[in-house]
Protein backbone atom coordinates (compact mmCIF):
# COMPACT_ATOMS: atom_id res chain seq x y z
CA UNK A 1 0.00 0.00 0.00
CA UNK A 2 1.32 3.28 -0.90
CA UNK A 3 0.13 6.58 1.00
CA UNK A 4 0.56 9.77 -0.83
CA UNK A 5 -0.50 13.63 0.63
CA UNK A 6 0.74 16.67 -0.55
CA UNK A 7 3.89 15.63 -3.33
CA UNK A 8 2.79 16.10 -7.05
CA UNK A 9 6.13 13.51 -7.92
CA UNK A 10 5.16 11.22 -5.47
CA UNK A 11 1.16 11.30 -6.64
CA UNK A 12 1.88 10.46 -9.89
CA UNK A 13 4.54 7.66 -8.53
CA UNK A 14 1.58 6.23 -7.16
CA UNK A 15 -0.80 6.13 -9.77
CA UNK A 16 2.27 4.60 -12.17
CA UNK A 17 2.84 1.88 -9.37
CA UNK A 18 -0.71 1.63 -9.47
CA UNK A 19 -1.02 0.84 -12.93
CA UNK A 20 1.68 -1.32 -13.51
CA UNK A 21 1.79 -3.85 -10.34
CA UNK A 22 -1.01 -5.10 -8.10
CA UNK A 23 -0.58 -2.44 -5.64
CA UNK A 24 -3.07 -0.37 -3.72
CA UNK A 25 -2.70 3.41 -2.95
CA UNK A 26 -4.58 5.99 -0.65
CA UNK A 27 -4.32 9.61 -0.76
CA UNK A 28 -5.03 11.65 1.87
CA UNK A 29 -6.80 15.40 0.97
CA UNK A 30 -5.38 18.27 2.66
CA UNK A 31 -6.26 21.76 1.47
CA UNK A 32 -5.73 22.50 -1.78
CA UNK A 33 -5.03 26.33 -3.09
CA UNK A 34 -7.89 29.06 -3.44
CA UNK A 35 -7.40 31.95 -5.94
CA UNK A 36 -9.74 33.76 -2.99
CA UNK A 37 -7.41 33.30 -0.39
CA UNK A 38 -3.53 32.76 -2.68
CA UNK A 39 -4.03 35.12 -4.78
CA UNK A 40 -2.67 34.55 -8.46
CA UNK A 41 -1.33 31.25 -8.55
CA UNK A 42 2.30 30.06 -9.51
CA UNK A 43 2.96 27.98 -11.56
CA UNK A 44 3.74 25.04 -8.65
CA UNK A 45 0.51 26.02 -7.12
CA UNK A 46 -1.48 24.82 -10.61
CA UNK A 47 0.67 21.77 -10.86
CA UNK A 48 -0.34 20.84 -7.32
CA UNK A 49 -4.37 21.28 -7.70
CA UNK A 50 -4.41 19.22 -10.82
CA UNK A 51 -2.50 16.84 -9.21
CA UNK A 52 -4.67 16.42 -6.64
CA UNK A 53 -8.35 17.14 -9.02
CA UNK A 54 -7.15 15.04 -12.17
CA UNK A 55 -4.34 12.47 -10.73
CA UNK A 56 -5.57 11.76 -6.90
CA UNK A 57 -9.02 11.51 -7.66
CA UNK A 58 -8.26 7.78 -9.43
CA UNK A 59 -6.62 6.68 -5.70
CA UNK A 60 -8.16 3.14 -4.55
CA UNK A 61 -9.12 5.42 -0.97
CA UNK A 62 -9.46 8.54 -0.95
CA UNK A 63 -8.95 10.68 2.69
CA UNK A 64 -10.38 13.53 3.72
CA UNK A 65 -9.44 15.85 6.58
CA UNK A 66 -11.97 18.17 7.43
CA UNK A 67 -16.08 17.55 7.20
CA UNK A 68 -16.45 20.50 5.03
CA UNK A 69 -13.33 19.93 2.74
CA UNK A 70 -15.16 15.90 2.36
CA UNK A 71 -18.02 18.18 1.32
CA UNK A 72 -16.21 20.36 -1.22
CA UNK A 73 -14.37 17.49 -2.84
CA UNK A 74 -17.93 15.79 -3.68
CA UNK A 75 -19.98 18.87 -4.64
CA UNK A 76 -17.02 20.40 -6.60
CA UNK A 77 -15.14 17.96 -8.23
CA UNK A 78 -17.38 14.82 -8.08
CA UNK A 79 -14.26 13.37 -5.94
CA UNK A 80 -16.02 10.67 -2.90
CA UNK A 81 -13.46 10.81 0.29
CA UNK A 82 -13.67 9.34 3.59
CA UNK A 83 -13.37 11.74 6.63
CA UNK A 84 -10.58 10.89 9.06
CA UNK A 85 -9.10 14.18 10.47
CA UNK A 86 -5.98 15.26 10.66
CA UNK A 87 -4.67 14.83 14.18
CA UNK A 88 -1.41 15.47 16.85
CA UNK A 89 0.34 13.57 19.17
CA UNK A 90 -0.93 14.20 22.66
CA UNK A 91 1.17 12.59 24.31
CA UNK A 92 4.30 14.48 23.03
CA UNK A 93 2.19 17.78 23.33
CA UNK A 94 2.31 16.83 27.60
CA UNK A 95 6.17 16.56 27.05
CA UNK A 96 5.89 20.55 26.52
CA UNK A 97 8.25 22.85 29.12
CA UNK A 98 7.22 26.17 29.80
CA UNK A 99 10.21 26.79 32.12
CA UNK A 100 12.60 25.70 29.03
CA UNK A 101 11.06 28.30 26.81
CA UNK A 102 10.97 31.10 29.18
CA UNK A 103 14.60 30.60 30.58
CA UNK A 104 15.44 30.63 26.86
CA UNK A 105 13.59 33.52 25.24
CA UNK A 106 12.90 35.33 28.60
CA UNK A 107 8.94 35.63 27.95
CA UNK A 108 5.83 34.69 29.97
CA UNK A 109 2.31 35.42 30.45
CA UNK A 110 1.99 35.90 26.42
CA UNK A 111 -0.40 35.62 23.79
CA UNK A 112 0.66 33.40 20.99
CA UNK A 113 0.99 33.13 17.30
CA UNK A 114 2.77 30.53 15.88
CA UNK A 115 2.95 30.40 11.97
CA UNK A 116 4.28 31.54 9.22
CA UNK A 117 4.78 35.24 7.09
CA UNK A 118 2.45 34.77 4.61
CA UNK A 119 -1.16 36.00 3.51
CA UNK A 120 -2.53 33.05 4.46
CA UNK A 121 -1.58 32.56 7.93
CA UNK A 122 -2.12 36.33 8.00
CA UNK A 123 -0.21 37.38 10.80
CA UNK A 124 -1.04 41.00 10.24
CA UNK A 125 -4.48 40.64 12.38
CA UNK A 126 -2.78 39.52 15.47
CA UNK A 127 -0.39 42.34 15.21
CA UNK A 128 -3.34 44.46 14.95
CA UNK A 129 -4.79 42.81 17.62
CA UNK A 130 -1.20 43.50 19.68
CA UNK A 131 -2.15 47.38 19.36
CA UNK A 132 -5.38 47.08 20.84
CA UNK A 133 -4.10 45.51 23.78
CA UNK A 134 -1.79 47.48 24.93
CA UNK A 135 -1.73 45.95 28.41
CA UNK A 136 -0.75 42.23 27.46
CA UNK A 137 2.17 40.73 26.38
CA UNK A 138 2.25 39.06 22.63
CA UNK A 139 4.41 36.58 20.98
CA UNK A 140 4.81 35.34 17.21
CA UNK A 141 6.79 32.73 16.20
CA UNK A 142 7.94 31.47 13.34
CA UNK A 143 10.25 29.48 10.92
CA UNK A 144 10.34 32.31 8.59
CA UNK A 145 9.35 35.41 10.32
CA UNK A 146 11.21 38.21 11.35
CA UNK A 147 11.03 41.73 12.98
CA UNK A 148 11.93 43.70 9.81
CA UNK A 149 9.85 40.90 7.66
CA UNK A 150 6.70 41.88 10.01
CA UNK A 151 7.08 45.42 9.96
CA UNK A 152 7.17 45.64 6.04
CA UNK A 153 3.68 43.60 6.01
CA UNK A 154 2.12 45.57 8.98
CA UNK A 155 3.68 48.69 7.02
CA UNK A 156 4.41 50.45 10.16
CA UNK A 157 6.46 49.90 13.02
CA UNK A 158 5.70 46.77 15.66
CA UNK A 159 3.56 47.54 18.64
CA UNK A 160 6.12 47.92 21.76
CA UNK A 161 4.41 44.38 23.45
CA UNK A 162 4.86 42.53 20.49
CA UNK A 163 7.32 40.27 20.74
CA UNK A 164 9.19 38.43 17.37
CA UNK A 165 10.75 35.05 18.10
CA UNK A 166 13.02 34.73 14.60
CA UNK A 167 14.87 32.31 13.29
CA UNK A 168 14.56 28.30 12.59
CA UNK A 169 12.16 27.05 15.50
CA UNK A 170 12.06 23.35 16.05
CA UNK A 171 9.02 21.87 16.81
CA UNK A 172 9.85 21.16 20.69
CA UNK A 173 10.22 24.72 20.78
CA UNK A 174 7.24 25.29 19.39
CA UNK A 175 5.37 23.54 21.70
CA UNK A 176 7.19 24.99 24.97
CA UNK A 177 5.36 28.51 23.43
CA UNK A 178 2.85 26.77 23.38
CA UNK A 179 2.31 25.55 27.36
CA UNK A 180 4.38 28.81 28.55
CA UNK A 181 1.73 31.12 26.61
CA UNK A 182 -1.86 32.04 28.11
CA UNK A 183 -3.88 31.83 24.97
CA UNK A 184 -3.41 30.74 21.23
CA UNK A 185 -4.43 32.68 18.14
CA UNK A 186 -5.15 32.03 14.81
CA UNK A 187 -6.25 34.42 12.12
CA UNK A 188 -6.06 32.39 9.15
CA UNK A 189 -8.07 33.40 6.08
CA UNK A 190 -8.56 28.91 5.40
CA UNK A 191 -7.90 25.84 7.15
CA UNK A 192 -8.07 22.95 6.50
CA UNK A 193 -8.20 20.51 10.03
CA UNK A 194 -5.33 22.81 12.11
CA UNK A 195 -3.01 20.90 14.10
CA UNK A 196 -1.19 23.87 15.60
CA UNK A 197 -4.69 24.84 17.06
CA UNK A 198 -5.39 21.59 17.69
CA UNK A 199 -1.71 21.45 19.98
CA UNK A 200 -2.62 24.13 21.91
CA UNK A 201 -5.90 22.98 22.88
CA UNK A 202 -3.77 19.62 23.92
CA UNK A 203 -1.97 21.76 26.26
CA UNK A 204 -4.80 22.99 27.63
CA UNK A 205 -4.60 26.31 26.23
CA UNK A 206 -7.99 28.64 25.55
CA UNK A 207 -7.84 29.51 22.17
CA UNK A 208 -9.17 31.97 19.49
CA UNK A 209 -9.48 31.80 15.89
CA UNK A 210 -11.02 32.91 12.67
CA UNK A 211 -14.39 32.03 11.76
CA UNK A 212 -13.48 29.98 8.44
CA UNK A 213 -13.27 26.37 7.37
CA UNK A 214 -11.01 23.93 9.62
CA UNK A 215 -10.87 26.52 12.27
CA UNK A 216 -14.66 26.90 12.75
CA UNK A 217 -14.89 22.93 12.49
CA UNK A 218 -12.62 22.07 15.23
CA UNK A 219 -14.30 24.54 17.51
CA UNK A 220 -17.34 23.40 16.96
CA UNK A 221 -19.92 26.62 17.20
CA UNK A 222 -17.78 27.86 19.91
CA UNK A 223 -17.61 24.52 22.19
CA UNK A 224 -13.75 24.74 22.41
CA UNK A 225 -12.63 27.76 22.01
CA UNK A 226 -13.92 31.33 20.65
CA UNK A 227 -14.18 32.93 16.97
CA UNK A 228 -14.07 36.10 15.60
CA UNK A 229 -15.29 37.14 11.83
CA UNK A 230 -11.80 37.80 9.94
CA UNK A 231 -11.05 40.85 9.55
CA UNK A 232 -13.19 42.28 12.62
CA UNK A 233 -10.64 43.32 14.96
CA UNK A 234 -12.63 44.64 17.49
CA UNK A 235 -14.20 41.37 17.53
CA UNK A 236 -10.80 39.57 17.88
CA UNK A 237 -10.09 41.66 20.75
CA UNK A 238 -13.40 40.99 22.48
CA UNK A 239 -13.00 37.40 21.99
CA UNK A 240 -9.92 37.37 23.35
CA UNK A 241 -10.93 39.17 26.63
CA UNK A 242 -13.27 36.59 27.35
CA UNK A 243 -11.33 33.66 26.40
CA UNK A 244 -8.51 35.14 28.88
CA UNK A 245 -11.27 35.21 31.68
CA UNK A 246 -12.59 31.45 30.96
CA UNK A 247 -11.03 28.70 33.32
CA UNK A 248 -12.93 26.14 31.55
CA UNK A 249 -12.71 26.30 28.30
CA UNK A 250 -9.18 25.25 27.72
CA UNK A 251 -10.09 21.67 29.93
CA UNK A 252 -12.79 21.39 27.92
CA UNK A 253 -10.49 21.67 24.84
CA UNK A 254 -7.47 19.73 26.19
CA UNK A 255 -9.94 16.83 26.79
CA UNK A 256 -12.09 17.14 23.13
CA UNK A 257 -8.61 16.44 21.14
CA UNK A 258 -7.25 13.92 23.28
CA UNK A 259 -10.88 11.89 22.46
CA UNK A 260 -11.06 12.70 18.93
CA UNK A 261 -7.80 13.54 17.48
CA UNK A 262 -5.23 11.84 19.07
CA UNK A 263 -2.92 9.60 16.75
CA UNK A 264 -3.95 6.92 18.84
CA UNK A 265 -7.49 7.01 17.74
CA UNK A 266 -7.23 8.30 14.53
CA UNK A 267 -4.20 5.66 13.14
CA UNK A 268 -6.46 2.99 13.90
CA UNK A 269 -9.10 4.43 11.32
CA UNK A 270 -6.37 4.62 8.88
CA UNK A 271 -5.46 1.66 9.06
Amino acid sequence: VLHSHADVWFINYCKRQQENRSIKWVHTYHLPYFKEFHGDFLDWQIEMNQSLFDTAKQADIKISVGKWLKEYLKDEYNINTIYIPNCVDYDKCQLANANRFIKTFNLKDFILFASKLDYVKNPVEFVKLSALMPQEQFVIIGSNITKEALENLYKQKLPLNLHVVSGYVDHETLLDAMAASKLFVMTSRIEGLPTALMEAMALGKPVVASKVHGCEELLDNEKYGYLYDLGDIEMLRNKTIVALRDSEIGIIAKQHVRQNFDWKVVAPKID
